[in-house]
């Protein structure tokens, strides 16, 4: 199911990303499924029994770097970006870079492309329908970058 063994680690004490301070820490390092996997909501559940685990022992936060296709992933699962003002835009440039020269899921042309990324200025208000397969692209291309995000446990 995974392509690697899903790696974390757990801090009784480090640095709060979502205010100043200290507090009880799980850190995702490493969970990539592998591509027939994805999609079938397996994220989704194991980060539930995650977050009751983590909630049942007082943790405060999650820290992970959300690569390819995890920026959306835990973006729906309620990560926020550590720093909005400086990784939104990046995320949207290399979508918008996927989105003209390799999206394929529907027939449009260049002025229609031209037309959806006028209509949509932010990662933020983007449709699901326009990111399938931004990820593996971003991949496939070299392009991968991480994302710093966080959520509040509780």
């Amino acid at each position: 199911m995974n392509k690697e063994p899903i790696h974390r680690e757990y801090h009784i004490t480090k640095s709060l990303k979502s205010s100043e301070g200290l507090g009880k820490v799980a850190e995702h390092k490493l969970f990539v499924l592998n591509d027939n996997q994805r999609g079938k909501g397996i994220a989704k559940k194991l980060h539930d029994k995650e977050i009751q685990i983590y909630v049942n022992n007082e943790f405060v936060e999650i820290h992970l770097d959300a690569a390819w296709d995890g920026i959306f992933t835990w973006d729906k699962l309620g990560f926020k970006y550590v720093n909005p003002v400086a990784h939104e835009p990046i995320v949207y440039s290399r979508w918008r870079e996927y989105f003209l020269k390799s999206y394929t899921q529907e027939n449009l042309d260049k002025m229609g492309k031209y037309d959806i990324l006028l209509k949509y200025g932010s990662i933020k208000t983007v449709p699901e329908k326009y990111k399938k397969g931004f990820g593996t692209w971003l991949f496939s291309e070299g392009k991968n970058f991480s994302v710093p995000m966080y959520k509040r446990v509780g």
